[in-house]
């Protein structure tokens, strides 16, 4: 099952890009990413979040 909408990859895949060519420019020298959660702290979530209902407003 695909847990994520492709508008929402294509989002991701831009942003990655944007990053890599302002790196490849040369006016950055070090870059670091900083990780929210691990790996399988990401996954689990998304597991979790999978067997979550959507409840649209107004419908308690």
């Amino acid at each position: 099952r695909d847990l994520h909408l492709s508008i929402r990859r294509q989002r991701q895949m831009c942003i990655r890009d944007r990053s890599m060519a302002i790196l490849a420019g040369g006016s950055i020298k070090i870059s670091r990413t900083t990780p929210l959660m691990s790996l399988n702290d990401g996954m689990e979530a998304m597991e979790k979040a999978s067997k979550l209902g959507y409840k649209p407003p107004g419908n308690f």
